[in-house]
Order: C-alpha cells, then structure tokens, then sequence
C-alpha cells in the first residue's frame, strides 16, 4: 500500500500563494520599471556592487552614463561620483579632431581608468623637438577644465587631438600615461597633486602645471616642448625628464625641484626665477655638458651640473 505523503493534515505544509493585492502591487512595480527603463531609452547605468558607474566603449555608444549623456562621444560625466573603465574608449575613425572622450562638467568626480585607454584619433611620431602629430585639433581625453576635486588614475590617454587631461583646481592624478597626444599630455591647474605618472612624446609641454602643486615620481620624456612646467610653489621631486625639446623643468618663483634628472633636453635642465634645485642631475642639457645646465634659481647643494657640482 503507498505510503500516505502525510499521515495527517497537520503535518502537511502547503505552499502560500500571494494574495491578489500582492500579485497585482508586484506587477505594478515590474510596469513602473519596464516604464522608467524605456523613458530613458534603456540606457541605465551600469553600477558595480559598491556603487561605481561603470563605462566600457558598449556604454558610450548607447549613452545615459549620466542623465546629461548623449549617445556617442563625448561621454559626458554630469554627476559627482565614482566612474571605471571595463573596456577602452576610443572615438571611432572619421571622428572630428575637435571631440573628446570624456567630458566631465560637474565637481567631485573620480575616474578609474582601470588599466583601460582612452584613444583618439591623432598620430605622433618623432622624438624632443622633431615631434610631429598629424590630426591635430581640439579633442581631449578627459576634459574636466571648469571642473574641480577630480581624480584619475591607473591608464592611458593617447592619440587626442589636442590636450590629452585638462582638469581645474585641486586635482590629483595618479598612476596615468599621456603619450603621443598632439598638445600637452597633462595641464592641471592649481593645488593639484601629479603621483607615478608619465608624459611621453606629445606635441607640447609633457606636464603644465599651475601653482601650488605637489608632483612626486613622475616621468617626461621626449615632449616637444618643456617637460615640466609649473607655476609658483610647486614642489617636484623624484622625478626625470628625459630628450625634451625645451627646458626639462622650467618652474616659476618659489618652488623647488629636489631629487631629480634632467639629460639631454633641449633647453636648460632647470630654468627658473626665484626657485631652488637640490641633489638632482642636470646632464647633457642646452646641447651639451660645456653649456650651462641651469638658468636663474638657486643651487641649494648636491647637485651635478655637467661634469661637476658647480652649478649656476
């Protein structure tokens, strides 16, 4: 005889089955959804689960990265807030030498280019002062220049057109290339902070910087221009800039260039006003070591100057 699959009522669990009030509140959610998803032509953002945007080349074609993006380039970051990378960004052939790739219009954004690129449509060749970039116009990678407080980190932005980072006040960049853009690589305004990043073969000065700023481990190498350039008070240390066109450093009144390298550009390997250079190697400058190394500035002690330490 089959056993019973219950021997009593009471022992039996039966599966509850949603109200009516319940089934149609749930589809009326489902509705709301379908409904604001389709108001926005689909594009929601993608979040990670820690509440990043992510945006990959997918995303920036369809747009809605933020409310303000129109589909296509630029991406257009019109939300503070944090943003990665899950796939390079490049504007497509035929792109107008004047587009950039991300646009951000609002203060307090952070962007994560995760080890991403950001890719325009210019061309660079040549080395120092024979840099030459074919596509030249207007076009940046990141253009955050009425913008303040933002962050990018941990990529590369090549190819643009014209600058390849333009940020406003109080910016910090950490761990980025800037190569082979057809102006400068990196142009920050005051009270920025520059760690572990490179400027490579762009079209004008590798890293033109406003006042106040802090630059630490930095790389400028074979810019058409100075290496790196910076306005008052801006503290450089640790750092090497390599067959510029220009000056390797050219600082302004009261900064200090401290541990550093300069061979074989163009120009001085330090010009200044009233700024001090100390413990650094100025090599190979100005066409070669019998030339002077360094211009105006004060030599604060433990330097080399050609081939000795006597240093203007």
């Amino acid at each position: 005889m089959p056993t019973p699959r219950c021997l009593r009522r009471a022992h039996c669990t039966r599966r509850a089955r949603p109200s009516r009030r319940a089934r149609r509140t749930a589809a009326t959610a489902a509705a709301t959804a379908a409904a604001f998803a389709a108001l926005l032509g689909g594009a929601l953002p993608a979040l990670a689960s820690e509440g990043v945007v992510e945006i990959n080349q997918a995303r920036a074609l369809a747009g809605g990265v933020t409310p303000t993006d129109a589909p296509g380039f630029p991406v257009t970051l019109g939300q503070p807030g944090s943003y990665r990378l899950t796939s390079d960004l490049a504007l497509p052939p035929g792109t107008a030498t004047g587009v950039d790739v991300i646009e951000v219009t609002v203060d307090e954004v952070s962007i994560d280019l995760a080890g991403f690129t950001l890719r325009g449509v210019a061309s660079c060749t040549g080395l120092g002062a024979a840099v030459t970039c074919a596509g030249a116009g207007a076009g940046r990678g990141i253009d955050a220049g009425i913008a303040n407080q933002i962050s990018v980190r941990g990529g590369t932005v090549t190819g643009m057109s014209g600058i390849g980072v333009v940020i406003g006040s109080y910016a910090h960049v950490e761990d980025l290339r800037v190569e082979g853009n057809a102006l400068n690589g990196l142009d920050l305004n005051e009270a920025c902070v520059v760690r572990g990043a490179s400027a490579i073969r762009n079209g004008g000065n590798g890293f033109d910087l406003g006042g106040g700023c802090s630059v630490s481990n930095v790389t400028a190498y074979g810019n058409k221009q100075v290496g790196v350039a910076s306005s008052d008070g801006t503290v450089i240390e640790g750092s090497s800039s390599v067959a510029n066109g220009s000056h390797g450093y050219s600082v302004q009144g009261g900064s200090l260039v401290s541990g550093c390298v300069a061979r074989s550009n163009g120009g001085f390997g330090v010009n200044s006003t009233t700024s001090g250079y100390q413990g650094s190697a100025l090599t190979f400058n100005s066409g070669g070591n019998a030339n002077p190394q360094a211009s105006g500035g004060f030599s604060l002690g433990a330097n080399v100057c050609g081939t000795d330490t006597v240093c203007p």
